[in-house]
Order: C-alpha cells, then structure tokens, then sequence
C-alpha cells in the first residue's frame, strides 16, 4: 500500500507500532493512514461480505484519519464495497467516526473514496432524551 500511496505522489513513512497506544500503519504527507486488507480469494472460503467491508473501516476508525481497504485479489465486488460503506455510514452516525476523516478501498477493477463530514461538537443529551444524529457521510 505505501508503493501505491508513493505512485500516487504522496511522501510515506511507516509508523513505529506502540504498544499502549492503538497507531497508524503510515504516515501520507503528515495524514495518519490505516491499512487493512483481505486475504487474497485462494486463503478465503468466500469473498468478503458488505459486513467485513464495515468492521474493517469500524475498526479502523480509532487508529488513523484515513483508512484504506486493500482487496486486491480478494474477491471483493465495488458492489459490496459500497454496501459496506453504507453499513458504516449508519453506524458512524449512531456511534461517531473516532478518528476517521476518510476510507479508502482498492479491489479489482476499483477504487472508491469516502469522505466523512466533519464532526460537529454537540452537548450529550440526558438520559432518556432523544437521540441526536451525527453529521452525514459525504460521496
């Protein structure tokens, strides 16, 4: 991913894995980059579901402002990758994005981007009360 992220011109640096704290796996022209990818078809039963696009970005979003998919060889459908963004969209407006800003997933043929709207500060409502819904997802 960093070869691709170089290709593309940005300046790439791996960062130091720490052991208390959950890290980013790149650093891109000073934005923090997550990278998560999906085994190649031959090491999985079936291809990636909507679902595992999600809980990829889901666990992604506490580790760096930019997430990227790698799903190269996996099997994985724009389809389904657009599924599983919207699967994480409805969560991250129910839950919030953490530290996420932006997912990224790259597959056979594909390459979609997201990018989430900025997060508004907003008092947390009284037990009870009705809940509040965190900006939108952009495309």
């Amino acid at each position: 991913m960093a070869r691709a992220l170089v290709a593309e011109g940005h300046q790439v640096r791996s960062v130091a894995e720490q052991r208390a704290a959950r890290t980013a796996d790149l650093l891109a022209c000073g934005t923090t980059v997550e990278v998560k990818s999906f085994l190649p078809g031959g090491g999985r039963r079936k291809p990636p579901s909507p679902q595992s696009v999600a809980n990829k970005l889901l666990d992604a979003r506490g580790q760096g402002s930019v997430a990227v998919l790698w799903a190269v060889g996996s099997g994985l459908t724009q389809a389904r990758a657009r599924q599983g963004f919207a699967m994480f969209a409805a969560r991250v407006a129910e839950e919030g994005a953490g530290r996420l800003r932006a997912a990224r997933v790259i597959g056979d043929g594909f390459d979609i981007r997201l990018r989430l709207a900025p997060a508004v500060a907003a008092p947390r409502p009284a037990p009870g009360s009705p809940r509040v819904r965190a900006p939108g997802v952009t495309h």
